[in-house]
């Protein structure tokens, strides 16, 4: 994947510039009234991807499957509930195990977009930023692979750790965990770019910048405790952990 130099000297402040915007939009404003504009910031992003497509290497379809994100990220805090999902499928597990592993395994996958717009304003600006690095780090086949993979592990796995932990079904959900486990894959990929890649200072740049995101999102990356409740919403602080770890091993097979 060839990368101009011209295209990052544009790329990086626009990418910085809308991320640093998102978040300040998403800390300072109420949920619902950053919608929005947290919407036409996502939309900007994504037009700089357009415009400097050809310098970043990358395709229409890369640009495609980020806006499809976003926006199914967006109907699901209206339309999808994981929870009764999950719940269906219990319920069917004592009828037919087959229709309830069924049930599970569609679970899981929804259980990839935020289920509501707390969930969503907190978390876009991140992964807004994670996939503005992943995209010169990753093709699109291991974005897609590396993203679903890892949000599916994170989730799935501290959904039984914690339901086992509580003595009852925890229902864990989000776009968190997809990110977490993005900014693990790149983290790793760029450091192994870095060290034996091309456009090594790129590399090098990118792994800085992810670096000091993960430092900025500590609080929730460290499992203890392994939720964690803010003003009545629950942060899955163990899944994003595991996320990221199943990020980072992913990397190392991918790169």
């Amino acid at each position: 994947m060839r990368v101009k130099a011209t295209a990052l000297v544009l790329y990086y402040p626009a990418a910085l510039i809308i991320a640093a915007i998102s978040t300040l939009i998403a800390a300072l404003i109420p949920s619902y009234y950053a919608l929005i504009p947290e919407f036409i910031l996502s939309m900007l992003f994504i037009y700089v991807l357009a415009r400097l497509r050809k310098g970043l290497g990358i395709g229409y379809s890369y640009i495609a499957v980020i806006t499809l994100i976003v926006l199914i990220s967006y109907a699901s805090i209206f339309l999808i509930r994981p929870g009764l999902i999950l719940n269906k499928a219990l319920i069917e597990m004592r009828q037919s195990v087959v229709r309830g592993f069924l049930y599970v395994i569609i679970y899981l996958f929804v259980s990839l977009l935020p289920d509501s717009v707390t969930d969503l304003v907190g978390t876009l600006p991140i992964f807004i930023f994670v996939t503005a690095i992943a995209v010169l780090e990753l093709r699109l086949r291991y974005y897609l692979l590396a993203g679903v993979l890892t949000g599916v592990v994170g989730i799935g796995v501290s959904t039984v750790v914690l339901s086992l932990m509580y003595n009852r079904v925890i229902v864990t959900y989000g776009l968190s965990a997809m990110t977490m486990g993005l900014m693990g894959v790149v983290l790793t990929s760029s450091l192994i770019n870095t060290v034996r890649g091309p456009t090594r200072p790129m590399h090098a740049l990118n792994f800085l910048i992810i670096l000091y995101t993960i430092y900025g999102s500590l609080w929730l990356l460290i499992p203890i405790p392994p939720v964690l409740v803010i003003d009545g919403v629950g942060i899955n602080r163990l899944g994003h952990f595991i996320s990221m770890l199943a990020g980072v091993i992913i990397a190392i097979f991918i790169t």
